[in-house]
């Protein structure tokens, strides 16, 4: 048993002063103001008047440490765990082949099922099936393939959670009717459809705009030259869609006023911080071995176009509270208990309640990490 005192405890709507959590075997039985206790029995860390948080949620991350997500998702998934995500979904992209395609999500689900490193809540797909007029090397997106698709359901054994596609793609239906029938969460992204379009395939399980504002259409002109409503501002029609941000440092992904923009209109509730984030993530030095990778900042290029980030989740939130004035309180929403309502293990993971795994952090005003816990085991 564990018991974390001392704190600024970040529950769902308040931060409160001198806050514990007792946590027995992987659970929290109990969370909120500090109490006596009986300390007999429980290994006690103080918190030193740090905040004490939910652990991170990333469900859009395709590498770190050096390792890419299809082929190693135990080394990239521990890298980012020492960064505060203690939920990954490790992220396989449009850009790889086929088979890499296939081993990964093999390799990702013997993972899961080995509980070999019990922060991966499962897999998200970055298309193959994208428009190929969006992203970088979007040149590499493939044809819809039943086949194909079929195989990686099959594959996936359950664990495929998140979905992005380009919904204004011929003969998309049968795959997202496939993916609604196997209760696989669907995300619009490196799309130029329109509004309507996306709206159609809210009740068929589409709840997400993939990293809005890049690679897609936002407010496009119609043929006679007035401003129509594309992808992007889709999330802004639709109540029920959530929205992806990727909160760099220099606000290149979305520009500090789009930021701003986009919180403002779907809060803490439907705003979702990502890191998108790549080999490159979570080093203590942002290199890359290859000769065709730029990096600048937190952020990755490839031949000169952006490709992601090199962002960790702490950094992310970290941004975001900069770019958009919001509160500590509600930038760890949009990194905890929001991706876990999108993706529906809000029961189990998002928010310090009594019940929920014991993930949590402990960090400063920076955001800098001092201890993580994954379901009741002190990391660091």
């Amino acid at each position: 048993m564990i018991a974390v005192l001392n704190g600024k405890l970040v529950l769902e709507n308040e931060i409160i002063d001198n806050g514990t959590v007792l946590i027995e075997n992987d659970r929290i039985i109990y969370a909120g103001k500090e109490e006596c206790f009986k300390s007999e029995g429980f290994t006690v860390i103080n918190a030193d008047n740090l905040y004490i948080s939910p652990g991170f949620i990333d469900i859009h991350c395709h590498g770190g440490a050096g390792y890419e997500s299809y082929v190693d998702a135990r080394n990239m998934a521990r890298a980012h765990l020492e960064y505060g995500t203690t939920s990954i979904l490790p992220t396989i992209a449009y850009n790889v082949s086929m088979s890499d395609i296939m081993n990964g999500i093999s390799q990702i689900c013997e993972l899961i099922k080995r509980n070999d490193i019990s922060n991966i809540e499962g897999i998200h797909l970055e298309g193959p099936y994208i428009n190929k007029k969006y992203g970088a090397a979007s040149n590499k997106a493939v044809e819809i393939n039943a086949n194909d698709y079929e195989e990686i359901i099959k594959r996936g054994s359950g664990k495929i959670l998140l979905w992005t596609l380009a919904p204004e793609l011929s003969d998309i239906e049968p795959l997202i009717n496939a993916l609604y029938k196997h209760d696989i969460i669907i995300s619009a992204g490196h799309t130029e459809a329109h509004a309507t379009r996306i709206g159609s395939f809210i009740p068929k399980g589409l709840k997400n705009i993939c990293h809005i504002n890049n690679a897609m259409t936002f407010l496009p002109m119609n043929k006679i030259g007035c401003t129509d409503v594309g992808a992007g501002a889709a999330a802004f029609l639709y109540d029920e869609l959530y929205a992806e941000v990727i909160p760099d440092v220099n606000g290149i992904h979305a520009e500090p006023t789009m930021l701003q923009l986009i919180y403002k209109i779907k809060g803490s509730d439907k705003t979702v911080i990502i890191t998108d984030g790549t080999s490159s993530s979570a080093l203590s030095i942002k290199t890359s071995l290859q000769p065709e990778v730029e990096i600048v900042d937190d952020l990755r290029y490839v031949n000169g176009e952006l490709s992601g980030s090199c962002l960790t989740m702490n950094q992310a939130v970290r941004n975001f509270m900069i770019h958009t004035g919001c509160s500590l309180l509600n930038a760890v929403k949009c990194a905890s208990l929001t991706p876990a309502r999108l993706l529906g293990l809000d029961n189990n993971i998002g928010s310090l309640a009594a019940g929920k795994f014991a993930n949590l952090l402990i960090f400063d005003e920076q955001i800098n990490i001092k201890n993580v816990i994954l379901k009741g085991k002190v990391i660091i």
